[in-house]
């Protein structure tokens, strides 16, 4: 009988911890990544779900989507940019790192 108790109630435990965990490591993959072949340019991942690019004389705006490490940018001119992000570094399409700072 013991048994009938505690199966519920481990999956009652981590049903209420992993939305925890996921936000947890979303929040994150917040902020300012600056690519490391030019400090001048950057990504800005805002907690809102949009983004901000500034790379020499380009800028674009728009919203992400993150999926386990797959990053993409959905940018309001249309069109979508993919990448991964794996801890404080973004690899873009070129295979070129960006660093949290």
């Amino acid at each position: 009988m013991k048994l009938f108790l505690i199966v519920p109630l481990s999956v009652a435990i981590i049903a209420l911890l992993t939305p925890g965990l996921t936000s947890c490591s979303t929040h994150s993959v917040y902020g300012k990544y600056v690519y490391n072949q030019n400090p001048k340019d950057y990504t800005e991942l805002k907690s809102d779900r949009t983004f901000f690019v500034q790379q020499t004389n380009m800028r674009a705006q728009g919203t992400f989507e993150i999926e386990g490490t797959n990053l993409t940018l959905n940018p309001s001119s249309g069109g979508a940019w993919r990448g991964t992000i794996n801890g404080k570094t973004i690899i873009d399409p070129e295979g070129m790192p960006w660093t949290k700072k």
